[in-house]
């Protein structure tokens, strides 16, 4: 099973292109976790095609805080310099933005509501027209 779940904040606004035709959208997003009195934050590449890419460029705002459902996809190539590289990705599946006044885990909390796709849609937030993407949506 490869499935990737984050809650975490925009690190900057989401570009979209059209490579082949086919709509790509990515951004990055910050999660942070808090071990003893230090707070070590993770950076994630988030890539969403076709109509989530769409969407995602309208809610993918720098400090947005967004729930994100995908699947880890690295990919790696060999550079100009003649340097192998490489890039982990999340495909994202599922966007949903989490409204600021809700209160969700942090890193040194214990519980709190999460917002899901129901509290999204009571509380006029965005959601995904559709949040499912199967293998043949994804180009490569």
């Amino acid at each position: 099973m490869n499935e990737v779940n984050l809650i975490g904040n925009v690190g900057r606004d989401a570009e979209i292109a059209y490579p082949n035709g086919t709509e790509v959208c990515k951004f990055s997003l910050a999660t942070s976790k808090k071990i003893r009195e230090e707070t070590r934050t993770e950076w994630h590449n988030i890539v969403a095609f076709k109509q989530l890419a769409s969407e995602c460029v309208e809610i993918a705002r720098k400090g947005r805080r967004l729930f994100i459902r995908g699947e880890l996809e690295t990919s790696s190539w060999e550079g100009k310099d003649g340097q192998k590289r490489s890039r982990t990705e999340i495909v994202a599946r599922m966007v949903i933005p989490i409204a600021s006044n809700r209160t969700t885990p942090g890193p040194d909390q214990t519980g709190g509501p999460i917002a899901s796709a129901a509290d999204a849609t009571a509380g006029g937030e965005w959601q995904p027209n559709n949040p499912s993407i199967t293998d043949d949506d994804i180009p490569f």
